[in-house]
């Protein structure tokens, strides 16, 4: 927590690449269209199953690029 990282996603020729600090973490072969990207914290707390309703989550984003070709 509090630390920075970069994350590059790259989809080229029916692969989607996810770069973790200029690392490739993951490969899917995908096709399709209607893909959509956001960014920030979207928590997954749920009251009713015991979570608080005072929870929350933050995000800090320093730089935002997205470009098509």
């Amino acid at each position: 927590m509090g630390k920075k990282f970069t994350v590059k996603i790259v989809t080229k020729d029916e692969k989607i690449n996810v770069y973790y600090n200029d690392i490739l973490k993951v490969s899917y072969n995908k096709s399709g269209s209607g893909y959509y990207f956001k960014a920030g914290c979207y928590t997954q707390t749920n009251i009713s199953k015991g979570d608080s309703a005072s929870s929350y989550g933050e995000v800090t984003i320093y730089n935002l690029q997205v470009s098509h070709t």
